[in-house]
């Protein structure tokens, strides 16, 4: 009887380590279900957010241009020219001096030539073409010429070409 009790308690030995081994198996089978539902969850969120993020810079680029072009529609040359000189005497700039040129009728837009030129230091330069970069108003800097100033080694002669940009007012109302 020992030989057969020896072989039952064998067998029940197997049998409870594959019953073990097969509820073990069963458990981490359904743990990555739930595993890979929660994951597909967390995806399809960050899908959503990345389309409301791309929706929402979209959103955000459309309303700037047209901002811009409501500003181009109403583009003032001689409010542009004052904004230039005040900021130039913000920043303390010395010997300044800004030109107009005759407008240029172009079919779909109105160019306004611009002449700046003063004398200053190289973050003065910076200052003003981040302030012109920043401005409301479409203005392209045509041309920058920097030199040396013949007041000092630190001060920098600077010539700037601008075009201010302005949609004609019979295009705009299309």
């Amino acid at each position: 009887m020992t030989n057969q009790l020896r072989h039952i308690l064998r067998v029940a030995v197997f049998v409870v380590a594959v019953v073990v081994v097969f509820v073990g198996g069963v458990v981490h089978w359904r743990m990555v279900g739930v595993r890979q539902t929660q994951l597909e969850q967390q995806r399809q969120s960050i899908t959503a957010i990345e389309k409301q993020l791309l929706q929402s810079d979209a959103v955000d680029e459309i309303a700037l241009l047209h901002s811009q072009i409501e500003g181009m529609m109403n583009h003032d040359v001689s409010r542009v020219v004052q904004q230039v000189m005040s900021h130039l005497d913000d920043v303390n700039v010395i010997d300044r001096s800004v030109t107009t040129a005759a407008t240029i009728e172009g079919s779909s837009l109105r160019m306004f030539p611009t002449h700046v030129s003063f004398h200053g230091s190289l973050p003065q330069v910076f200052g003003l073409l981040d302030y012109l970069y920043k401005n409301e108003k479409v203005i392209r800097v045509e041309e920058l010429e920097i030199s040396r100033s013949a007041i000092t080694d630190e001060d920098l002669s600077v010539s700037l070409q601008l075009v201010g940009l302005a949609c004609r007012q019979e295009k705009a109302t299309r």
